[in-house]
C-alpha cells in the first residue's frame, strides 16, 4: 500500500500485533491515520459483537466502559487524527450512544468518518449537529470474496460520484485483489480526479464534508 502513489488514509484496528507499526509507517509516508474502532454489528449482518473483537463498543455496556474502551483504543495507536467505525451496524443506529462517543471525540478535536455499515447509521447526522469535522462513506470498494476487477469497477463509480458532488469517500480493505486494483488504477485515477487524504476532504475550505 505504501508504494501506491496516493495519500491513502490508514484506518487501523487497535491493539493488534502490527497496529502501531502500520500507523507509524503511514505517518512516515505523510498519510493520515485514523482509528478503526470496533463496534457491535446487528446479528442480521451475519456477525456478532464477539466478531468485532475484544475492544468492541457494545450497546449493552455502561457508558463509562464505552468511553474507557474508546480512549484506550485511541491511545494504543500513534498519530491518530480521528475515528471511523469497524462493523457497528447496531451500535451506530443507537443515537444516544453514538452521541456519547462523538461528544468525547469532539472535545479532543478528532474527525469522525461514518463508515455507514447501516443505512440507518446516526453517526454523520449527529456529528454534523455537533459541529464536528466529519464525512461519510460513499462506496465500499471491496469485500473478501471480490476480485480486482470488481474493485476497479467500484473505483469507477467512486470517480463518477466525485465528479458529481465534488468529492467522494471510498472504503476498502488490504485484500490482495484490492491492493492489485489500487496499484493499477491510481495512476489512471489521477488523470481524472485527485486522490486526497480524509483530512483534506474534511478540512477543505469549501466544507466538502459538510454537504
Amino acid at each position: 500500500l505504501l508504494e501506491i502513489p496516493a495519500p491513502i488514509t490508514f484506518a487501523v484496528l487497535p491493539n493488534l500485533q502490527y497496529s502501531r507499526s502500520a500507523a507509524e509507517k503511514a505517518d512516515n509516508n505523510g498519510w493520515d491515520v485514523i482509528l478503526h474502532m470496533p463496534m457491535e454489528p446487528k446479528e442480521s449482518s451475519g456477525y456478532t459483537g464477539t466478531d468485532a473483537g475484544d475492544d468492541a463498543l457494545l450497546v449493552g455496556l455502561p457508558k463509562d466502559t464505552i468511553l474507557t474502551k474508546l480512549n484506550n483504543s485511541l491511545t494504543s495507536i500513534p498519530h491518530v487524527k480521528g475515528v471511523n467505525n469497524h462493523m457497528g451496524s447496531k451500535f451506530m443506529e443507537n443515537g444516544e450512544l453514538t452521541e456519547l462517543i462523538l461528544k468525547d471525540l469532539k472535545k479532543k478535536d478528532f474527525i469522525f468518518v461514518d463508515s455507514k455499515t447501516s443505512s440507518q447509521s446516526k453517526g454523520y447526522e449527529i456529528a454534523m449537529r455537533l459541529g464536528m469535522k466529519t464525512a461519510q462513506r460513499d462506496i465500499f470498494l471491496d469485500d473478501s470474496s471480490k476480485d480486482s476487477q470488481y474493485v476497479k469497477n467500484q473505483l469507477k463509480k467512486l470517480i463518477e460520484i466525485s465528479k458529481k458532488k465534488g468529492y467522494a469517500v471510498g472504503i476498502c480493505h488490504p485484500y490482495p485483489g484490492t491492493v492489485k486494483a489500487l496499484a493499477e488504477m491510481v495512476p489512471l485515477i489521477n488523470n481524472e480526479v485527485e486522490v486526497v487524504s480524509i483530512s483534506n476532504i474534511i478540512n477543505a475550505d469549501n466544507k466538502l464534508g459538510r454537504n
